[in-house]
């Protein structure tokens, strides 16, 4: 009977390219390209800065080739998280370091409201998360921030999640239009000017990968959740 879903300990047929120059152990990264389903911005100039980053992929998991027969390349899956599925893409499989995952030690995560100046180098936006969610709300999620090593982030860099107080373009729940105009709220009698205005932590994370123009973030600990829309710094 055909499967159409292969998790661990199932045997699939490879199709490669380069079928010569494949070996009998030789291992390979299965992966999927993804987008979020529901088409929607959830903060302002987030499609741009998607497309700034670039194509997100999903690892899916890792299979080993165990037998060479003419064209056929016959492999087991050996690890999986989440179900692989026929047109799954492969990559070489390369062993990946995972930055030591501290908790939370940053000075400015201690108290509510900061204007600790941050790392000049880079401060970008919490743009997506795994599995699209538009909310994170506790330590081990994973967040992707359009930082990269374009700007001199690298694994096991450590970054101050935060938002900026007054600040527009977030979502739209928390825009002073929204307080001010729909809920009757007071507002201000002066401008904000965001780069003087103090922050409100939100919690830390820690870089596991980069690419040029792109992050993922594990979020090591919160104080209050984090949406897309908010920030990122370099401590």
């Amino acid at each position: 009977m055909d499967k159409l879903l292969f998790s661990e300990g199932d045997l699939v047929y490879l199709r490669l390219a380069a079928r010569s120059a494949v070996k009998t152990g030789e291992q390979f990264l299965v992966v999927r390209p993804v987008e979020d389903p529901t088409g929607i911005s959830w903060f302002g100039g987030q499609e741009r800065l998607e497309k700034r980053m670039g194509r997100l992929w999903e690892d899916i998991g890792r299979v080993r080739v165990v037998r060479l027969a003419g064209n056929e390349v016959k492999a087991q899956v050996e690890g999986s998280c989440a179900p692989m599925e026929r047109g799954d893409e492969l990559l070489a499989f390369a062993p990946r370091t995972i930055p030591p995952l501290p908790g939370a030690q940053s000075k400015d995560a201690s108290t509510t409201l900061s204007r600790q100046p941050l790392s000049s180098r880079a401060m970008r936006r919490v743009v997506s998360a795994k599995g699209f969610r538009q909310v994170l709300g506790g330590a081990g999620y994973i967040a992707y921030v359009d930082l990269g090593s374009r700007q001199g982030a690298k694994p096991g860099d450590r970054l101050l999640l935060f938002r900026r107080l007054g600040a527009e373009g977030v979502e739209i729940n928390r825009t002073s239009e929204m307080a001010t105009h729909m809920e009757g709220f007071g507002q201000s009698r002066t401008r904000n000017v965001s780069g003087q205005s103090p922050r409100e932590v939100l919690g830390e994370g820690v870089i596991l990968r980069v690419s040029p123009t792109a992050a993922t973030v594990f979020i090591i600990s919160i104080r209050r959740e984090i949406g897309l829309g908010d920030y990122a710094g370099l401590e």
